[in-house]
Formats: structure tokens, sequence, C-alpha cells
């Protein structure tokens, strides 16, 4: 757990590790330079529990830095993530510990995960690999703060967070990861994931177009495809980076024809996951519809 002036919400995401039902691990907690009085209550806590052990930036340095750091730390056989504002469910440890012990095959599993702080709802993730792996040339396809894993696989492969990435760094990290191991997701809700206006997922949003775009095309790269940041933002993002000519949209065709003919895709005969495709090409007939509209506004008189 990486910590950076999460005190109102700290207690609460430490206590939810504390209290877990699988009670085998060492809970490391990562100060990452706070100026309020998290390292204090974190401290108090280690005083209590001699399975944490505390580890301090002098500095802030930043989410992936911290990952990094934690990741080279961790002793353990599994590596369990979690955010200084969330919520662990008491079985959490416990049930994701013992999918990986049935599967031996898969080596990063995530879950679902309950939204609170705003509309309360919960989220739907892919399970399977195919469809992880596919969704990954979309939008990130597992929750980082629901996540266990191998230590084995991030240390045999060399398993890092990209220090240049802004907000999303943990997308560039599942991406690096397709190649080695099989993934998957629990349908249950393990995890309650806070909403709230100071976290780095509201705050660094613009960041997320760059490292999202950056994704996609380090993931598109391994089947010899070349797909420019521009194409890549204009296909996901098209209210924010409209297409302007007919030169932009047959670029974005090319793309999505590219993609549809990845075979195999990570090992699977059938390439990438109907259920992707079909969202492809709902984005061209949107993409078509916008440039078709955007047209016709620009000579209907108001």
């Amino acid at each position: 757990m990486a910590v950076y002036n999460a005190l109102p919400y700290l207690p609460e995401a430490m206590d939810s590790i504390l209290q877990q039902t699988f009670t085998d691990f060492e809970f490391l907690v990562l100060d990452d330079g706070s100026t309020d009085r998290s390292l204090e209550v974190i401290q108090d806590y280690a005083d209590r529990y001699s399975c944490i052990r505390i580890i301090r930036n002098r500095s802030n340095c930043g989410l992936s830095y911290c990952g990094n750091r934690l990741l080279q730390e961790a002793r353990g056989e599994y590596l369990a993530l979690m955010d200084a504002d969330d919520i662990s469910e008491k079985e959490r440890l416990c049930i994701q510990s013992r999918f990986l012990d049935k599967n031996p095959d898969i080596g990063i599993v995530g879950t679902a995960m309950t939204l609170f702080g705003g509309q309360k709802k919960v989220s739907r993730p892919l399970l399977r690999d195919l469809d992880i792996k596919s969704y990954l040339l979309l939008a990130p396809a597992i929750s980082n703060p629901t996540v266990m894993m191998r230590t084995a696989i991030v240390r045999q492969n060399s398993l890092s967070y990209d220090v240049s990435s802004g907000y999303g760094t943990d997308y560039l990290f599942w991406v690096d990861a397709c190649p080695f191991t099989k993934m998957a997701n629990l349908s249950m809700p393990l995890l309650r994931y806070r909403v709230h206006g100071s976290q780095n997922s509201v705050i660094l949003k613009k960041d997320r177009y760059i490292t999202c775009a950056r994704a996609m095309q380090k993931h598109l790269s391994r089947f010899n495809i070349k797909a420019e940041i521009d194409v890549i933002r204009r296909l996901l993002w098209q209210r924010d980076f409209p297409c302007v000519s007919i030169k932009e949209i047959l670029q974005i065709r090319q793309l999505i024809h590219s993609v549809f003919s990845i075979k195999p895709f990570y090992g699977y005969e059938e390439g990438v996951a109907s259920a992707v495709k079909k969202k492809m090409r709902r984005k061209y007939i949107r993409l078509w519809g916008r440039w078709i509209m955007g047209k016709v506004s620009s000579i209907v008189p108001r």
C-alpha cells in the first residue's frame, strides 16, 4: 500500500487488511513523503501489528515509483495490491490466494468492486483471459487495487510501472504482462472503491488520454501494427478528438481492419475477442455519424 496524505481514509483502509480472514501475510506500507499525519498513523499501527513493515520516501515520488519499490520489497509468493483510500472485503486475500493455488496457469487475478462515495454500483469485469487481453486494446480491463499476482511472474519478466507515465501507468503494466501470463477477474466484489474528488483518477484525468493511447500503441506493436497516437485518440475518444476529414476516418478504418486480422492473439487462434470487435465496429459507425452531423450543422443556418 502506497500512502500520500491519505489521513481521512487511511485507518479504514489499513483495518480492512489487518482484519482479513487470511492471516499469513506481510503488510508493506510505503509513505510517499506525506505532509499530513499519515506517517504517524502508520507508525501507530506498526507498533501494534508485527506484520506491518514501513517503507518511507523522504519526498513525494509518485505512484509509479512507489509501485516499483513495493514490487521490489515484497517477499511473499503472491503480491496483493491496495490503495490507501479503498476498503478490502474480509475474504479478499483468502479467495484470491485460493484461486491462484487452484489455477497455476493464471498469474494475475483481479475482482469486481463496489464503487461508493457517489452513486453506489458494482463493476462487472471481464472474466476470461482472452476477453481481458482483447479489451486492453481499448481500455484497462483489470482494476489495479483489486489485483493479486504471482511474485515470480513479476520478477522473472522484469515487470514494472512506467515512471515516465502519468495516471494510468497500471494500464501499461497489464499490457506488458500480456505475453507472459494468463489473467482473470473474479465476479465477486472483493474491494470497495472509494470515489472522491481528490483521487488521482479525477485530478490526472488528462494524463489518461496519453497513457491509454500509448498502451494501445504498445499492444498493437507486438503484432506489427503501427498506429499513430492521434489516430488512436480519435478512435477511442471521439468527442474530445473528432475527425475533421475523410482521410482521418479512413486511417481509423485501416487500424480497425488491422486489429481484426490479428491471428493468433496471444495464443488464441480465433484472434481478438468478438465482443471487442463489435465494440470497435460501433465506434466506427458513431465516428461516421458524428462527422456527418458536424458537416450538416456547418451548412444549416442557425
